[in-house]
């Protein structure tokens, strides 16, 4: 029997309501009539276990409709409902039935099934529905007295002992006030009467694999498998902390603390000796985790499952999922521990959920979007602010803690420390489960961190995998291989190596990078030939690592290709037509050939909205950056290799050349190398004939040496030019003064200059 649930919250109406207050959890129906209802000093007592005294009473007077319901919300899946009930006199139908909810109506929602009685003989008779739900839904569960086919009915009838359990079994009824025998221990998981209900054999039975979701089972530990033999853990899946102490130093880990014994995993503590153990199962950026646990709880003592980083890292996040602080463990809590600053734990919630006795089911599972845990498969907490997710690969760690005297860890410190209890703390797990997403997530990262002496090997094949990471800190040789679209790449030799990097994507640069650091005496190798991708390696020991990351192009997607290229390829249409079946081969070689030179060249000589052709190629405004100094050669210009493509237009159209000594190229020497409005005021004549100041705004000046040295090369023979970086105003400033330019001219010489200042 292992564990089974009573879903139905209130299932022999003990709460001792009296109409026309209905019994907890359940409602008048919507439509009921002329009857009346009430709590009867009458119950079916189907064992002397159950000591409960009322039942639930419906009356008509006349033929009319009445009922009351309770409303579940339940998972996909097949589900058994029953009820017992004493038909009285002059009653034609009573029943049971099951509707999708739909405003309490017994005559609105799906159906999902109906039993009736129909035949008064004051005897207590049961009856079922068994009904399979293909999503989460919300249902209703009628007891009625003329509702439903049967039509409306006359009479009286008592219900009680209703029970909904998972599975198409139809078991004898309990609820959590049954008394415990032997065998079995019943107890409601909330509320006496106001919750769902449990009994439990304590036998362990493996529950059947769970596939919904789109999660994969990637590995299975239990008594049919991991845990079959007593002992110490399997060390291929887990291994024991052991020789450090515990949260804020508190206990020491001991190996023999943590062992397998009648198909569980136990972890008992023995005075401040504590234990753990951490899965092997790595590395999982996003997956699910279920644990079956159960925990004798005692003061001075708690357990903790979380996730924790494969880096070790406490700053890589923190994911508690079960934290059992409370020592009579009627209730859990949850931390998260933010990645990048894990002391804000403000993502924290305290659930209601008995985890004494039985074994329960705790899970765990972080998807890109979301952290959800769920505790038996329902929803008790979500985080869905990505921050709080982390992009660092973890594991799975069970571990206890011990209350100290200090109490720095949360936990009081036990009566008698160090002696210890009666009975024994105790962490007993019957099964562990993790799985994986079906697809893999568009941000799934692939990372492994290597301490020792080791060849690993890690492939992984996936439309877009946006990071690779590995961390060599021993003598290893390690591979990696990744299958993925385009990247960048760069490398820092910090060592004596001989390292390789090469980079191909179809001859044009990509969008992400390659890094690799050397600190060590090592042969290190890269190969990038594909896109959107980010490869970082760290090598600090004396190791062969070879990465290597390949394009996965989708060949059914028609290439896009330039002008030159299609007009090449219309042309050859009668041999082109198999072409998409063959991934596009021909067009892409076609575009091999013709986008890099001949695109560049029809794009200059074909006539445009913009003007005919070739005319672009003689227009400073659009010519091509690569045209720039071919043009500037019909003025008399030289470019500038350390200017910009719109200042080497600038330098074209205004400076030296031809114009070389008129006061047009004098200014355009100075624009070239400024910003902004790139203001010049010239002074000619100012001082004598052959004298003129050449004056700019500091805030336009960024590198005054260079506009002097243009300056110097554009004025006249036998002049003498001097050039003021002014610190006063800006151009637009000085001009809201409503001067003219020749105005500013004339006032802007180097004796006016704190004048003009003062007039702004």
């Amino acid at each position: 029997m292992a564990v089974r649930t009573n879903l139905v919250l209130n299932p022999s109406f003990e709460d001792g309501a009296t109409a026309p207050t209905p019994p907890a959890d359940w409602l008048v129906e919507a439509n009921s009539s002329t009857g009346f209802f009430w709590e009867d000093n009458s119950s079916r007592h189907q064992t002397v276990a159950n000591s409960s005294t009322r039942s639930l009473r419906l009356n008509n007077s006349s033929a009319a409709a009445n009922a009351l319901y309770t409303t579940l919300s339940l998972a996909a899946g097949t589900y058994t409902v029953s009820v017992w009930a004493q038909v009285l006199a002059s009653t034609t139908n009573a029943a049971l039935m099951v509707r999708t909810h739909s405003g309490g109506s017994a005559s609105a929602g799906t159906l999902w099934g109906e039993q009736h009685w129909t035949s008064p003989n004051n005897v207590w008779t049961r009856k079922s529905i068994t009904f399979t739900l293909t999503a989460t839904t919300s249902i209703d569960v009628f007891l009625g007295l003329g509702i439903g086919t049967g039509g409306t009915s006359a009479g009286s009838v008592r219900f009680d002992e209703v029970l909904l359990e998972a599975g198409s079994t139809l078991n004898d009824y309990f609820d959590g006030g049954f008394t415990a025998t032997s065998s079995v221990t019943y107890s409601w998981n909330g509320t006496a009467n106001n919750s769902t209900s449990k009994a439990d054999d304590g036998s362990v039975v493996t529950p059947p694999p769970v596939v919904n979701n789109g999660w994969a089972l990637v590995e299975s530990n239990s008594a049919a498998t991991t845990f079959a033999t007593n002992g110490a853990l399997d060390s291929t899946k887990f291994y024991t902390k052991t020789g450090f102490n515990g949260t804020n130093g508190d206990g020491t880990y001991y190996a023999d603390r943590t062992y397998v014994q009648g198909g569980q995993v136990i972890v008992m503590p023995d005075q401040d000796h504590i234990g753990g153990f951490d899965s092997r199962h790595r590395p999982l950026t996003y997956g699910k985790w279920d644990v079956y646990m159960k925990l004798t709880p005692v003061v001075g003592y708690k357990c903790v499952i979380f996730l924790w980083p494969d880096s070790e890292a406490w700053t890589d996040g923190e994911w508690d999922f079960v934290e059992c602080t409370d020592s009579t463990g009627a209730t859990f809590q949850i931390f998260f521990h933010l990645p990048g600053n894990p002391t804000n734990n403000s993502k924290q919630t305290r659930v209601t959920q008995n985890i004494t006795g039985a074994f329960n089911k705790f899970t765990i599972e972080k998807l890109p979007t979301s952290v959800t845990v769920k505790v038996n498969d329902l929803q008790v907490y979500q985080v869905t602010d990505t921050a709080w997710v982390g992009t660092t690969p973890c594991h799975l760690v069970v571990q206890t803690d011990v209350g100290m005297p200090d109490g720095a860890n949360g936990v009081s410190v036990r009566a008698g420390y160090p002696a210890n209890t009666n009975p024994r703390f105790q962490v007993a797990i019957s099964q562990i489960d993790i799985w994986v997403p079906a697809t893999v997530s568009a941000n799934a990262p692939l990372s492994a961190s290597d301490q020792g002496s080791s060849s690993d090997s890690g492939v992984l094949g996936t439309t877009r995998a946006t990071l690779f990471s590995s961390d060599d800190d021993g003598a290893s040789t390690d591979h990696a291989q990744l299958l993925v679209p385009r990247s960048l790449l760069a490398a820092t030799e910090r060592g004596q190596a001989i390292d390789v990097a090469s980079l191909s994507v179809n001859g044009s640069t990509p969008s992400t990078m390659l890094i690799g650091y050397d600190e060590g005496t090592s042969l290190d190798f890269g190969r990038l030939a594909g896109s959107s991708q980010y490869l970082n390696a760290n090598d600090r020991g004396r190791s062969l690592d070879t990465a290597t990351l390949q394009t996965a192009v989708d060949l059914s997607v028609r290439p896009v290709v330039g002008s030159v290229a299609e007009e090449i390829y219309e042309s050859l249409s009668p041999i082109s037509t198999d072409d998409p079946n063959n991934g596009w081969a021909l067009l892409r070689l076609i575009s091999a050939i013709a986008d890099p030179t001949m695109q560049w060249t029809n794009d200059l000589v074909r006539d445009t909205d913009a003007g005919t052709g070739w005319s672009t190629i003689m227009d400073l405004d659009q010519a091509p950056a690569d045209v720039l100094p071919w043009l500037a050669q019909f003025v008399g210009v030289d470019t500038s290799d350390d200017l910009d493509v719109e200042s080497q237009r600038l330098r074209i159209r205004e400076t030296a050349g031809f114009q070389r000594g008129t006061r047009s190229s004098v200014e355009g020497a100075a624009r070239q190398y400024l910003s902004g409005s790139r203001t010049v005021l010239v002074s000619e004549r100012d001082t004598s004939p052959y004298h003129l100041t050449v004056t700019t705004f500091a805030a336009e000046t960024p590198e005054p040496s260079k506009v002097g040295a243009a300056l110097e090369a554009a004025k006249p023979a036998g002049l003498v030019l001097e050039f003021v970086v002014s610190s006063g105003a800006s151009y637009g400033a000085l001009k809201a003064t409503g001067l003219t330019y020749r105005q500013l001219q004339a006032l802007y010489s180097t004796p006016k200059v704190m004048k003009l200042a003062v007039l702004v």
